[in-house]
């Protein structure tokens, strides 16, 4: 399952971002061993807004047991690095062809209440990926 990471350096490589999850995914106080959190995949994007010119960078990370995920992001959330909160949550791509309101009416009629355009998504976006450990 991937994780979405907002809030990370524009220093951190992917390298950096993986020991970066598996520091936080360790639970310091418990008694017995929990889990080890396999990581496969790691990526560092880097994401403009063309209004702004300001880079963002976030993580992406590949972790194979969707059980521990939610775990990792709670800590995740409540961890600060350089004086920043770092804010996760799972990753899903949105694609039109997933959309259930589309199963519902013809194709060739529209949604009357269609929010979509206007949904959480900032128009012209520009992403790169600076970092990626395969």
């Amino acid at each position: 399952m991937w994780v979405f990471i907002k809030g990370i350096a524009s220093e951190c490589s992917a390298r950096d971002l993986s020991k970066l999850v598996k520091r936080h995914a360790k639970l310091g106080w418990s008694l017995f061993s929990p889990k080890v959190i396999d990581i496969e995949r790691s990526k560092v994007l880097k994401i403009m807004y063309c209004a702004s010119t300001h880079w963002e960078y976030h993580g992406l990370v590949y972790i194979t047991h969707p059980d521990l995920v939610h775990g990792l992001i709670g800590r995740l959330n409540a961890a600060r690095v350089q004086g920043k909160h770092l804010h996760a949550h799972p990753y899903v791509r949105r694609h039109s062809s997933r959309d259930r309101r589309r199963l519902i009416l013809d194709q060739s009629t529209t949604f009357p209440g269609e929010r979509r355009k206007s949904d959480r998504r900032r128009g012209s976006l520009v992403s790169q990926i600076v970092d990626s450990i395969s």
